[in-house]
């Protein structure tokens, strides 16, 4: 049925079939779960690297803050770490001015920037 709503036209990839699903108007419902499945194929990773370097990471952490740190604290420290490229490009300034613009008790304490 999907080769006959293609028209004929094969499909080279998942990215094809997923493009060609949502042009159906209508008939998409038949094939919404069809849909899915492509769309949670695309996004599965292709190997576990990165999450096996994001627990590494966890256990770096951990050994070295000890357990002093609260679950919280630990997720954005995770966060930043594993980001750590795009953390890099930040402008500290600009967070700092962020920051210290929330409230009159922190432009008192810590200025202006």
């Amino acid at each position: 049925m999907l080769y006959d709503l293609m028209d004929g036209k094969s499909a080279s990839s998942l990215s094809d079939i997923t493009a060609a699903l949502t042009t159906f108007g209508p008939a998409k419902r038949l094939y919404s779960q069809l849909s899915k499945l492509i769309t949670l194929l695309l996004v599965i990773p292709a190997t576990s690297a990165t999450a096996e370097r994001s627990f590494s990471c966890v256990r770096r952490l951990k050994t070295y803050l000890r357990s002093t740190i609260s679950q919280a604290r630990l997720n954005h420290l995770l966060v930043l770490h594993t980001h750590q490229d795009l953390v890099d490009n930040l402008d500290l300034k600009a967070v700092a001015r962020d920051f210290v613009a929330v409230s009159d008790y922190r432009r008192n304490i810590f200025g202006s920037f």
